[in-house]
């Protein structure tokens, strides 16, 4: 509950941003009345998902093949400072999410440019700058 009055005071102390927060809180305050229509096709698209979905190790071992090693164990040192300055940001975001996969995919097709927007903590940029750091190339 502290997490949810936290993110209120927040965009209080924000008034540019009162549009979203009035389109965060008033379905929960309003009910079923004000149901999103995007409701209904997002649980289509979720059964349409749901059966199809694979881990992040099964769709690197079809894209890239079998036995590619966790980026954790790749870059142990890189890992902990990253989670360690994450853990000590005061705001929360996003986790590490598909590291793995980006680092992988980044690999398996040698990329060489990459376009990332890096937000939020940089996770995504971490992993694809582990890649192309080995090809003097890169950019």
């Amino acid at each position: 509950m502290s997490r949810r009055l936290q993110t209120v005071a927040w965009y209080l102390k924000r008034p540019a941003l009162y549009p979203e927060l009035v389109r965060l809180v008033l379905p929960r305050l309003v009910g079923s009345a004000t149901a999103d229509p995007r409701d209904s096709s997002q649980a289509e698209a979720r059964q349409w998902c749901d059966p199809r979905a694979v881990t992040i190790d099964t769709a690197i071992e079809k894209i890239a093949g079998a036995g590619r090693q966790s980026i954790e164990s790749l870059f142990p040192q890189v890992l902990q400072a990253a989670h360690q300055r994450a853990a000590a940001c005061p705001v929360r975001m996003g986790g590490p999410g598909g590291l793995k996969l980006l680092y992988w995919l980044a690999e398996h097709i040698q990329a060489t440019r990459v376009v990332e927007t890096g937000v939020a903590y940089g996770w995504s940029s971490l992993a694809l700058l582990l890649s192309l750091r080995k090809r003097p190339q890169a950019r």
